[in-house]
């Protein structure tokens, strides 16, 4: 049902892109992308590296590439070309896409709707949830505690197609098919079509769905998503995720409520978390303050995680905010404390 709705959708924009009469204009192609580059000291003397009290520079930036024209019948079409520039120049996603009045079709490796459709918990600072989170700064901390978009798990980045609706009185819904889910490395050879690999989940799918509307001053989001890793002749149990977003805005204030959590029972790598997130930030003019908390819980592994961030940012130019946060965080595996640290940094974010 879900691969033949994508499969439907996916011909009837190429046939629209067929039968489009020739266009006379050429890609528009652009640049674009940002650069963090963070600086500051962490404090885990009350962890299990009791020694790892250091000064820390991290850096996390990418640059794209865009194109894209508009052919005579209305369709859009274009893509995208992602480079991380951290990570010696690897690709991070490549995808290709066409967007009319049926919504909006991509094809290539890009994060599947539950991803793109949710809504975290928000920052001032240099984040809480994904990204260059308070992971990166508390000494032994445990990203998978510390995202409540709990997809990233079962997916991401992974050759895929991918269907999403125009929004329609503030709803939008869209839908993700994964025909082979694995580790980059593990697709062999990546990129060839009917090869299957034992021991390798086949048929991942996706689907979610998320709400805008402004009521007078009131501005609210909301989003819910759900992923399914697929199965294999040579994989018993399931792999799935479940994540769901609120952000409610009055004001100059955000209060924002996240969840995800993550079962997966393949032998060797059980897992179930579930991870809670909430947020409030105040936002006037150019300067700009949070106070965000999340608490992951992984019960198969007898392990938890807590994590608070104080934020703040202020723009100080077109592209160019400066940010900083104070971390606490604290994690146990069993009766065993494995993170328990204070980190306090700041830096500059560009977006050009």
């Amino acid at each position: 049902m879900k691969k033949s709705l994508l499969a439907t959708t996916a011909i009837a924009a190429l046939g629209a892109v067929a039968v489009a009469s020739p266009a006379s204009a050429k890609f528009e192609v652009s640049v674009a992308g940002y650069m963090e580059q963070w600086f500051g000291y962490t404090d885990s003397s009350d962890s299990a590296n009791p020694d790892s009290d250091t000064f820390e520079q991290h850096s996390d930036n990418e640059f794209f590439v865009r194109f894209s024209q508009t052919l005579d019948n209305g369709i859009k079409i274009g893509g995208e070309i992602q480079v991380e520039g951290e990570n010696a120049g690897d690709i991070d996603e490549q995808y290709m896409y066409m967007q009319g009045s049926f919504g909006k079709v991509i094809v290539g490796t890009e994060n599947a709707a539950a991803y793109l459709m949710h809504y975290g918990v928000a920052s001032k600072g240099i984040g809480i949830d994904e990204g260059d989170a308070a992971n990166v700064w508390i000494v032994g901390a445990d990203g998978a505690l510390n995202r409540t978009s709990a997809g990233t798990a079962v997916e991401n980045d992974f050759n895929s197609i991918t269907y999403v609706t125009p929004r329609v009185n503030g709803f939008q819904v869209g839908a993700t098919y994964i025909p082979e889910l694995g580790d980059q490395d593990d697709r062999v050879p990546r990129n060839n079509a009917g090869m299957e690999r034992d021991g390798r989940r086949d048929n991942a799918w996706s689907l979610a769905g998320n709400y805008q509307n402004t009521i007078n001053d009131l501005k609210l989001m909301a989003s819910l998503g759900y992923i399914d890793g697929g199965d294999d002749d040579g994989i018993a149990g399931d792999n799935t995720a479940l994540s769901a977003g609120l952000r409610v805005g009055f004001g100059g204030f955000t209060a924002s409520f996240a969840y995800g959590e993550h079962e997966r029972d393949d032998a060797g790598a059980e897992t179930d978390t579930n991870i809670f997130g909430v947020g409030i930030n105040y936002q006037a003019g150019p300067a700009g303050v949070s106070v965000s908390y999340l608490r992951g819980e992984d019960s198969d592994n007898d392990t938890d995680q807590d994590m608070f961030e104080l934020g703040a940012s202020y723009k100080v130019g077109p592209g160019v905010t400066a940010a900083g946060s104070i971390y606490y965080g604290k994690g146990q595996d069993g009766a065993n404390t494995v993170a328990d640290g204070i980190a306090v940094a700041g830096g500059l974010k560009l977006s050009f």
